[in-house]
């Protein structure tokens, strides 16, 4: 069975800095040398409206990518990547991460926006 990261902080942006930019940063640990570190999800609805970017650790290893999801089961989200991009550290094309209880209902708003590439 896949691992399931536990984030030791979650940050949503969910355009209330800048209009219709979303993201959501998982922080796995405070550890930069420790691999996977962070996975960064975003989109810009303006400059860049039909694909994700995905960052995982550092810009070396991000990726744009217009055939992904998600999905939620209880506080878990999966991040399924379905094109020929992977996650660098073990070369999968899923990740499975828990949500924290009172930050869900945000981040799951945010991820719907993410991912959401319909114009």
């Amino acid at each position: 069975m896949e691992e399931i990261l536990n984030p030791v902080e979650i940050a949503i942006d969910n355009e209330d800095s800048d209009d219709g930019f979303f993201s959501v940063g998982f922080i796995l640990n405070f550890d930069v040398d420790q691999v996977p570190h962070n996975i960064g999800l975003c989109r810009d609805a303006y400059e860049n409206p039909d694909s994700i970017y995905v960052e995982p650790d550092d810009q070396i290893y991000g990726f744009r990518t217009r055939n992904a999801s998600f999905t939620v089961n209880e506080l878990i989200v999966t991040i399924s990547l379905h094109d020929e991009n992977k996650f660098h550290w073990d070369g999968s094309k899923s990740v499975r991460i828990k949500l924290d209880p009172k930050k869900k209902d945000d981040a799951v708003a945010c991820l719907r926006r993410i991912f959401d590439l319909q114009p």
